[in-house]
């Protein structure tokens, strides 16, 4: 059965609005101090450059080696995207959670919705934090110029290619990741930065090949595209192990990620009385 949240519904009220401007602020804080290990995950991700040497097939000594291919300079590219989307994101996000969990009484089903109420604006995001990671767009241009540009040569469909790929994602992700946390809580107690942490990794690696193909598609030069022919050009000309690389990456990012994030959110929600 789904594992149960990890407080009495019926022992506390919450206020939606300060559950969303603590997720706001969590999120905010979150993806400031993860972005360069969250550029690392891209980049080993993307299509490596013609000229590049290949990287390790080991998730970690590919991780090791971008690190040392990327300049400092450069590890922080396309982090003015991080303020323009990612406190409404992730106040969307929260709120939605909250509201779930207590009126569905199942984490899997609270985490699900959460990602389907945060998509509309968190894949935008995730599409333009992508394309400044990795190189497609140039580096010291604004983020309104860059979408601009986005929606002037593919139109809309340009801020949400990958929807599909992306809910393929992050929904499964969320359901088992909120599973996870709450499990933890219930049997081990309030530790938000430790449960948050582990059931992130558990989550991110059960997840890494769907995350590999988005990451994929919302970089290609191309809006139409053939996902069986991605993965099989992908395979021929880099190996099986391709959609493996960049697993640890993923694994670090989402454990640190959700550790921190689950837990500024908690200490947000004490903060701003969000419970009554």
């Amino acid at each position: 059965g789904s594992a149960s949240a990890p407080w009495p519904r019926e022992a506390m009220e919450l206020d939606l609005l300060k559950c969303g401007a603590a997720g706001a602020a969590a999120g905010l804080v979150c993806d400031t101090l993860l972005y360069p290990l969250d550029l690392a995950r891209a980049n080993l991700n993307a299509p490596r450059p013609a000229t590049a040497p290949p990287l390790p097939a080991h998730p970690l000594r590919a991780l090791a080696a971008i690190f040392r291919e990327l300049p400092a300079r450069r590890l922080f590219r396309g982090y003015a995207c991080v303020p323009y989307f990612a406190p409404t994101a992730y106040a969307l996000y929260f709120g939605a959670y909250e509201y779930w969990s207590r009126t569905a009484e199942s984490e899997l089903l609270a985490g699900f919705s959460a990602e389907a109420t945060a998509n509309p604006i968190y894949i935008p995001y995730d599409i333009m934090k992508q394309r400044f990671m990795v190189g497609r767009e140039a580096e010291g241009a604004s983020v309104p110029a860059a979408v601009r540009g986005v929606l002037e040569r593919d139109g809309l469909r340009g801020m949400y290619r990958g929807f599909l790929l992306t809910f393929a994602t992050y929904g499964p992700f969320s359901a088992i990741y909120f599973h996870a946390y709450a499990a933890f809580t219930n049997w081990g107690g309030d530790a938000p930065l430790a449960w948050g942490s582990l059931s992130g990794a558990v989550a991110g690696t059960a997840t890494q090949p769907v995350d590999w193909l988005k990451t994929r598609v919302q970089v290609a030069s191309e809006t139409r595209l053939s996902l069986p022919k991605v993965v099989a050009d992908a395979v021929r000309r880099e190996g099986a192990g391709t959609m493996f690389r960049g697993s640890a990456a993923r694994a670090f990012w989402l454990g640190a990620s959700c550790g921190i994030t689950m837990h500024v959110y908690e200490a947000g929600k004490r903060a701003l009385g969000a419970f009554s």
